[in-house]
């Protein structure tokens, strides 16, 4: 009977001993995953979707410094045509209202590109934090340890294929957004 209790004592030492070291091999092990960033985010709806609000505001601002350079362009037209014409005061002042045109136009057109830069930056800015957010909360629902992003510039030389979780995420991260 002695016996019987020493080795059920035994038994269940080394049991809890197998229980404790396997959660403890389980928790050794991190869950890791990886995401090839170009194609999440250039699938991503949330981010077509905003590149194509911005192009269209692009396309507006460029209009419209279309219309002032169609603009600049006739008054040009119209002094060569008249400048025979004019009398030296007034060609001088039209000569000097043109450059200050040309002028303003060219200031337009940098604070047009700088504003298209700008709000690109912006666009792009906000998605990414998104996605970023969405990456996270995604790792810590599915019990992540680390999800790694793939670059063109090499962050990630190699990953097996089965930790590539860049599907799963796209479908999520879309699915969300959709909400």
């Amino acid at each position: 009977m002695k016996n019987t209790k020493v080795f059920y004592v035994v038994s269940l030492g080394l049991l809890v001993i197998c229980i404790i070291a396997l959660v403890w091999q389980h928790r050794q092990i991190p869950k890791i995953g990886f995401v090839r960033t170009g194609y999440l985010v250039e699938e991503y709806i949330g981010m077509k979707e905003a590149i194509a609000t911005h192009e269209k505001e692009v396309a507006q601002w460029q209009r419209n410094v279309d219309t002032l350079e169609v603009s600049l362009k006739n008054t040009i037209q119209q002094f060569q045509y008249e400048a025979d014409k004019l009398p030296e005061t007034v060609y001088k002042e039209r000569v000097v209202y043109i450059e200050k045109q040309k002028e303003a136009l060219e200031r337009y057109r940098r604070a047009t590109q700088e504003k298209i830069a700008s709000s690109e930056e912006a666009v792009l800015a906000t998605q990414l934090e998104e996605i970023n957010a969405f990456i996270e909360a995604y790792g810590k629902e599915h019990h992540y340890d680390v999800i790694l992003g793939t670059t063109s510039s090499g962050s990630l030389l190699y990953g097996n294929e089965q930790n590539d979780i860049s599907e799963k995420l796209l479908e999520a991260l879309n699915a969300s957004y959709k909400k």
